[in-house]
């Protein structure tokens, strides 16, 4: 279900799955049920990364036993997992054009944007170029980076899937001082997954995704893949020369596990906006008297001198 799990890490029975049960950054949760029809069982997870709002269905297993009115009790029961973590959202991807679809609206998942998944071709004349205009994104670029998400990314997909806390890892680009690229990519035993975001002001954006393939480095053969947002699909005719569509369409779902209401300002706010000042001492009649305090001068003061100006 999750592409980038998926592409990067391969089959769901491998020692680094099994082993990432035990790190402590990250939560998961597998679940079953029985399948009345057929007697076997449909499997699934849910993982969750320490400090994200989003829990994420990794897998469904198998997808062609799936189309099942039981699949909406799995998904109810992994929401309610997802929820014991205090996670805002579940997140799902499936294919347009899945059967599964209305499995998925039913249990309370909606659309928030679609994606397109490419294998890359890297062009094997570039691996020896020294000069790239990308630069290894650091933690101070993390301002920079947040920002462009949010002048790119629609409200909507920001609310389901926000910016990520943890540090940038990728590549940036630049014109002068402005950063209008940035390139996260997620490393795993089977291929490596590029998430682009790449401002529209940006020329030949094809070709400057082709100059950053040498930085990527793609050792033991491993295949590269990028991912199309909705939101960065200016960009797919620059993309054909880079290597070719490998699943055409995909629905982004979430299911929103908390309520968003609109919350009145307290009424101690207005309170101070209505409080009337109160008349104080001038500021020159104060000085005057500390004025003949230190001076010493024991003569009675004029009382128009100490007034309140009245």
């Amino acid at each position: 279900m999750d592409s980038v799990e998926g592409l990067t890490r391969g089959d769901l029975i491998n020692l680094e799955n099994i082993l990432g049960i035990l790190n402590p950054k990250r939560n998961s949760f597998s679940g079953a049920i029985k399948l009345p029809e057929t007697g076997d069982l449909l499997a699934s997870k849910v993982n969750y990364r320490h400090g994200e709002r989003s829990a994420r269905l990794i897998y469904l297993f198998p997808v062609n036993q799936a189309d099942s009115p039981l699949l909406v009790d799995m998904l109810d029961g992994l929401t309610e997992k997802a929820g014991e973590w205090g996670v805002y959202n579940l997140l799902a991807e499936i294919d347009e054009d899945s059967p599964l679809m209305e499995h998925f609206r039913r249990a309370g998942f909606g659309i928030y944007g679609w994606q397109r998944i490419w294998r890359l071709h890297p062009d094997q004349e570039n691996d020896n170029q020294t000069e790239t205009p990308w630069q290894p994104a650091r933690g101070l670029d993390e301002i920079s980076i947040r920002s462009l998400f949010q002048n790119l990314v629609p409200p909507l997909a920001q609310a389901a899937n926000p910016f990520s806390e943890h540090r940038p890892d990728g590549f940036v680009y630049r014109q002068g001082d402005e950063l209008l690229a940035y390139v996260e990519c997620f490393y795993g035993p089977q291929g490596i997954v590029l998430l682009p975001l790449i401002h529209p002001e940006v020329k030949h954006a094809g070709i400057l995704l082709k100059q950053m393939m040498p930085l990527v480095n793609p050792r033991l053969g491993r295949p590269i893949y990028l991912i199309e947002r909705s939101y960065q699909n200016w960009m797919e005719n620059q993309l054909n020369d880079l290597g070719e569509i490998l699943i055409n369409r995909q629905a982004l779902l979430v299911k929103r596990l908390v309520n968003v209401q609109r919350v009145t300002a307290p009424e101690r706010f207005g309170l101070v906006e209505h409080r009337r000042a109160e008349s104080t001492a001038p500021l020159v009649n104060n000085h005057l008297s500390q004025f003949n305090h230190q001076a010493g001068d024991a003569a009675p003061q004029d009382s128009s001198a100490v007034s309140s100006g009245s």
